[in-house]
């Protein structure tokens, strides 16, 4: 299932353009235009600059024909400095890549011969049966699935069952079902030999850095390869091999929409899924049993506005041929930020305009939370949940979350109520020093500050937070128990 593809490295130089006049009267030239930058310092964000400045110096070493597939590359020559130019003659057409339109085709044309298609030929399932009706047909050379604490045993099976049918096939999971400590990573992958490769966190950035190795190595890129900055792995000495932790851009829309690029058209047919959407990605609080509190996932990064008002409007208009109703945003606090009040509005005139959504998901801040619910009551099909957790200070401090203050809950319920809905709230049951006594008092105060459903979850220990570690196990002496995923059995 893979085509090869170039993708670009790291490099930094100078780049200066000229245009120039040939007037048909002289024969000399002259200058029209020009530009000088530095590629060094283009983009605040390293990783950004550096991708858009080898694709640059890229596409110019292609311009001379020297390159024609990726075996053809040589760093330090399209790296080192130079000076490249070329010439339009009346009538020529400039191309980045050689799938032109209808009117310039035929025509004289100037192009590094990229192609748009010359790439990874992916296919995304969210149906197991789709996915192994594809797997009899035409076995994947790459298989990444996602892993969290609702899919891990999944995709775990899925990795083994490929390796033993296809063991040239290669096997990437990325997420943050992961542990934080190297020797807990090591055990992962010494119990789960059948996983190659895992990209913790945001995976964007990681796999695309695999991708590139896996042009260059093939099947033989566990053997061969140095560290992946994004990735972990073990090594033929079952040695655990850990590149460079990837920092998170603070401009999120340098990834490209799967919605706007048409690739989760298919997820629409059945009318069974709900369209999910991010506005930001991070969460700036410190819970220890919160994957999205860990030390990674504290960086705050926005979608611009216009990329999920496109998107919105995009998924809006999808749904109108099938019976999906509700929307999902995967935020942490939505609604804590200024910008978040556009989104509110956007949603509202969708509601208005396609009678979409008619129920609206998301995870609301706790920040201003009386406010929020006045700025988002315009907006049907909300539910209003106020995570609480619990209302013991010790047992707050011991999970390094915030105490609430009572009048705070208070005046939220009041808002909701003042809106005709009802308040919930949830809470955490069993965190390290929780007692029967700590438990009901937190019920009842949240009775007292007006909530009309509490829905109690059982604590957890989730693979990717620092509750969930063996220093954390000692201090605490967790009485360990098994049960099936709230939610998510049958």
């Amino acid at each position: 299932m893979i085509a090869a593809h170039l993708f670009a490295l790291l490099a930094a130089t100078l780049v200066a353009t000229h245009v120039y006049a040939f007037p048909y009267f002289s024969g000399g030239s002259t200058v029209r235009a020009e530009r000088s930058f530095s590629l060094t310092n283009r983009f605040a964000d390293p990783w950004v600059n550096n991708v858009f400045s080898d694709n640059i110096l890229l596409t110019l070493a292609r311009m001379d024909g020297n390159i024609t597939k990726p075996a053809d590359i040589r760093w330090d020559e399209v790296t080192k400095p130079q000076t490249f130019s070329f010439s339009l003659a009346p009538g020529e057409v400039f191309s980045f890549h050689d799938d032109v339109l209808d009117q310039y085709k035929g025509k004289p044309i100037k192009t590094p011969n990229s192609h748009f298609n010359y790439r990874f030929d992916i296919q995304i399932f969210k149906y197991t049966n789709e996915f192994f009706k594809a797997v009899e047909t035409r076995p994947p050379d790459i298989f990444a699935g996602s892993c969290y604490v609702w899919n891990k045993n999944l995709v775990l099976l899925v990795s083994k069952f490929l390796k033993k049918e296809f063991p040239k096939c290669i096997t990437v999971m990325g997420g943050l079902a992961f542990p934080l400590d190297t020797r807990r990573q090591e055990l992962f992958f010494s119990d789960n030999p059948y996983v190659d490769f895992f990209i913790p966190y945001d995976g964007e950035i990681g796999f695309g850095n695999f991708l590139k190795q896996y042009l260059l190595l093939g099947d033989k890129i566990k053997s061969e390869s140095e560290a992946i900055d994004g990735c972990l792995y073990l090594d033929k000495n079952n040695l655990l091999v850990s590149g460079r932790k990837i920092e998170r851009p603070r401009d999120l829309d340098i990834f490209t929409s799967p919605y706007l690029t048409g690739l989760f058209d298919c997820f629409f047919k059945d009318g069974k899924l709900s369209p999910m959407l991010q506005v930001v990605r991070g969460c700036p609080f410190t819970c220890l049993y919160c994957w999205a509190s860990n030390e990674q996932n504290r960086c705050i990064s926005f979608f611009s506005y216009e990329r999920v008002r496109d998107e919105l409007y995009y998924v809006a208009q999808k749904v109108q041929k099938n019976n999906i109703f509700d929307l999902v945003f995967s935020d942490s606090n939505f609604g804590s930020y200024e910008s978040d009040k556009k989104i509110m509005d956007i949603v509202y005139e969708l509601q208005q305009q396609f009678n979409y959504p008619r129920l609206f998901f998301t995870n609301f801040g706790n920040v201003n939370s009386a406010e929020l619910v006045r700025n988002s009551s315009k907006i049907k099909g909300v539910t209003y949940c106020f995570s609480i957790q619990s209302t013991d200070p010790q047992i707050l401090k011991n999970v390094k979350r915030k105490v609430p203050y009572f009048n705070e809950l208070s005046e939220y319920t009041k808002a909701v109520h003042a809106i005709g809905k009802c308040a919930c709230s949830e809470i955490i049951t069993g965190m390290p020093y929780e007692t029967r006594e700590t438990h009901m008092k937190t019920i009842r105060d949240l009775l007292d500050c007006g909530f009309d459903f509490i829905d109690p979850f059982t604590f957890m220990l989730l693979d990717g937070t620092e509750l969930n570690s063996e220093e954390a196990n000692q201090k605490f002496q967790y009485d360990i128990r098994y049960r099936l995923v709230a939610r998510n059995f049958g």
